[in-house]
């Protein structure tokens, strides 16, 4: 009997799964003993702050996340302070002040892309509001010390609850950082080898060759997120991580450089000499062997022999055809980052230090879309504080304003967040029945006992982190996980109603479902809107390499997580306009090179080409497809007629030629992609 997918994960969950529900019981457990033998206010929401911190279950990442809870958690607090201390008698400026705050952090946390960060953002945009409210529920006792003492209070349950969950990362069943990064390191080295060793290959179908640039762009992406965190695992983390960006953008670069030398091998493979073919044969069964080969000493063994291969062939003078000599830098180049990257790899995983400072590549930031979700969440947060003063609900039901937003903040990146919404409302609407019987059937008895609470709510947990702990159930699971515990509110001294239960649980489902209308309300834009405006931002970026001096790292620096943000939308168009991106780095920052280095009688023609091709890549090209590329053609003839005295000028116009039918290929792909 074959069991689904979803049953197989419980029944027959994987070490993995059972280790970080374990991890998520037992951290969770530690901050609910510290906080009720500390004795503080709502020891539950210590126990919601070690549970936010399980979603990757790295060292790293969940140390990273623990200290920008307790930064988020002090900075919301300060800002509910002074507006509450400022603003107490007019209630509705101090309401207008939170939204904003809300708003900005809303902003901020769409613009970046790494999860740690929107956690930040997410916790410090909730926070003020949190307090702030409090404060304001019981109008007779608000005033500023009043503020002070909840804002003391919860901050003192978030940093019980991140240095729980710190805690159990690190010294229970570790998941180390650096051994995840060696996983992707070892994943983009094995990707990128598959690339070039296809490219190399003439009779390589295009479906292949985007399929191999796809998967090299997931893992690139991948590595380059992950290893931000790597500075908190332990002290060779920032080295290691600088180690991870230079893979990176090596990568980039090799694999731009790599299919603009497959090209000129499908193009032009009748014009290499003999010896030319035979090198490129012999790269071929060096690549083929490095794609089987495990142990890094045989792989720098490998590449270094084809390195030496390469200088002999040079120093042998075999190198008599500008189309030889293009082939031959490239290959050339390509070679030396390869062997470069499996040095890297190899420092990575044996633990050694490489004095390296390279950057991370930075995340695409777009205002219009962070500005849509920015008001997003403040009409959400409104809706729910007007339907709280408008109904006089309790404070409660406090959780009916804080949650929506920060889910707003939270999912806002994904696809369809409206679908995550729907999923976290199931499992707050399993959670609701389940808190009721645990509460009033099975913890009436031992109010404040927490061997009880454990044996009790402990189960139920681990049964929804295990939910989360799989992506396609996540969301059910996390929207289990902070109702329960938020409507059971364990602690000290626990009051059982549950009038008060059913109406606080009632009032988050309310919360949840204004969540659910906004976002169908007021979507993301479509990808196709987004990937439209990340072309136009990439055609930019290529007008500034044609008026100044730049160099190829800082074009990767500044174009690299434009190319790496359209292969992670889910979309075809996307995705093939990500490859061109990628494939583009290297053909227009060469261009503009020969440009400033050539005097060629077709200078000006290629210059008003290129012009025109920045268009093309931003998708607002008014012209004419056949007269575009006629013109394009017939420089590249034109190229070909041009034979000035000694091969080096002979050389840069074969080069150019070979780059100008490259983008007459990815030009033509476009306008076809169009129709």
């Amino acid at each position: 009997m074959i069991l689904s997918p979803v049953i197989s994960h419980f029944l027959t969950p994987n070490r993995n799964t059972l280790i970080f529900a374990v991890k998520g019981v037992i951290s969770m457990a530690a901050a609910l003993f510290i906080s009720m033998h500390l004795e503080l206010d709502r020891p539950y929401w210590a126990v919601v702050a070690s549970m936010l911190l399980q979603a990757r279950p790295e060292s790293g990442l969940v140390t990273e996340k623990a200290l920008y809870l307790v930064a988020g958690s002090w900075l919301g607090g300060l800002y509910a302070v002074l507006t509450i201390g400022a603003f107490s008698e007019i209630p509705f400026v101090a309401i207008a002040l939170l939204t904003a705050w809300v708003g900005g952090t809303s902003f901020l946390s769409a613009k970046v892309q790494h999860v740690n960060y929107n956690y930040f953002l997410g916790l410090t945009g909730v926070t003020a509001p949190l307090i702030a409210l409090l404060a304001m529920s019981d109008a007779s006792t608000v005033s500023s010390l009043h503020v002070f003492e909840i804002a003391r209070a919860r901050i003192s349950e978030g940093m019980v609850g991140a240095f729980c969950a710190a805690a159990v990362s690190i010294f229970f069943v570790p998941f180390r950082l650096r051994d995840l990064l060696q996983k992707h390191a070892e994943q983009t080295f094995s990707r990128l080898t598959g690339l070039i060793l296809a490219e190399l290959n003439a009779e390589t179908s295009k479906t292949l060759r985007y399929k191999n640039s796809g998967a090299l762009l997931a893992a690139v992406s991948q590595l380059n997120h992950d290893a931000r965190a790597s500075s908190y695992d332990g002290p060779d983390g920032r080295r290691r991580a600088r180690a991870c960006y230079e893979i990176s953008n090596l990568s980039i670069v090799a694999s731009s450089v790599t299919q603009t030398l497959g090209y000129q091998i499908s193009a032009d493979a009748n014009t290499f000499g003999e010896n030319m073919r035979h090198l490129l044969g012999f790269s071929r069964q060096v690549l083929s062997k490095l794609a089987e080969e495990k142990t890094y000493a045989k792989r720098q063994a490998l590449l270094s022999d084809l390195q030496k291969a390469l200088r002999n062939h040079k120093l042998k003078g075999y190198l008599k055809t500008a189309p030889d000599v293009v082939a031959f830098r490239m290959l050339c180049r390509i070679t030396s980052m390869l062997l470069s990257i499996t040095r890297i790899v190899s420092a990575i995983k044996n633990h050694r230090n490489m004095p390296l400072k390279a950057r991370r590549l930075p995340a695409f930031q777009d205002n219009l879309v962070a500005g849509i979700g920015a008001v997003r969440s403040m009409v959400v947060f409104l809706s729910c504080v007007a339907l709280w003063i408008g109904t006089g609900s309790p404070p409660a039901v406090l959780m009916m304003m804080i949650l929506p937003p920060f889910f707003s903040m939270a999912f806002a990146p994904a696809p369809v967040p409206e679908m995550i919404v729907r999923k976290v409302i199931i499992g707050a609407v399993v959670a609701i029945p389940a808190s009721a019987f645990i509460e009033l059937f099975l913890l009436s008895a031992g109010s404040g006992n927490f061997e009880l609470l454990i044996m009790v709510m402990g189960a139920p947990l681990f049964i929804a982190l295990m939910a989360v702990a799989w992506a396609p159930t996540m969301p059910y699971g996390l929207g289990f996980c902070l109702p329960f515990v938020l409507l059971t509110q364990p602690g000290n001294e626990m009051s059982f109603s549950a009038d008060v239960s059913v109406t606080t649980g009632l009032a988050l489902l309310t919360g949840l479902g204004i969540l659910w209308a906004v976002f169908s309300l007021m979507k993301t834009p479509d990808n196709l809107f987004i990937k439209n405006r990340i072309m136009r931002s990439f055609s930019r970026e290529l007008k500034v390499i044609s008026v100044r001096n730049i160099k190829e790292d800082d074009f990767v620096y500044k174009t690299g997580g434009k190319v790496i943000k359209l292969f992670s939308l889910k979309s075809a168009e996307a995705h093939l306009a990500g490859l061109q991106a990628l494939r583009n780095l290297h053909i227009t920052f060469t261009l503009f090179k020969l440009l400033q280095d050539n005097q060629s009688l077709v200078q000006e023609e290629i210059y008003l080409w290129l012009r025109d091709y920045r268009q093309i890549i931003a998708g607002i090209y008014q012209g004419n497809h056949e007269d575009f590329c006629t013109r394009g053609q017939l420089i590249c003839d034109r190229l070909k007629g041009i034979y000035p005295e000694g091969l080096t000028a002979t050389t840069a116009n074969t080069e150019a030629r070979v780059l100008l039918g490259f983008a007459l290929e990815i030009a033509d792909d476009h306008f076809q992609l169009v129709k």
